[in-house]
């Protein structure tokens, strides 16, 4: 995922045309947006892992969000829609991976979100 997000970020900006592709600091406000608190040093193995299986959930939501809105407003950017889809689909991996980790090493069947 890391290796690839600068490129799928630069294509998501690109495909939203003025002023996102030339002005997204200005347009982003980070302080704005929700986002799931992990905290790896004061924890232990099993928490960090309920954590990491959040905030993939998390991401996993978001890109089913944007996914389905460039679907909608931007029909033709097949790039895009492709690389957005194989994202989705390598946090569903992971958060099934996690799941298994979850239920396997400590007993965790559900975890809220």
């Amino acid at each position: 995922l890391n290796a690839t997000a600068q490129d799928l970020f630069s294509l998501y900006l690109k495909c939203q045309g003025e002023p996102f592709s030339s002005e997204s600091d200005k347009l982003c406000n980070p302080s704005g947006v929700f986002f799931p608190a992990f905290r790896v040093n004061r924890t232990s193995e099993k928490e960090v892992m309920v954590a990491m299986y959040k905030l993939f959930a998390f991401l996993n939501a978001s890109l089913g969000n944007i996914t389905r809105d460039q679907e909608e407003l931007n029909p033709t950017a097949k790039e895009l829609l492709d690389r957005l889809h194989n994202t989705t689909k390598t946090t569903r991996g992971l958060i099934s991976n996690l799941t298994c980790l979850l239920c396997k090493n400590y007993n965790i069947f559900q975890v809220d979100v």
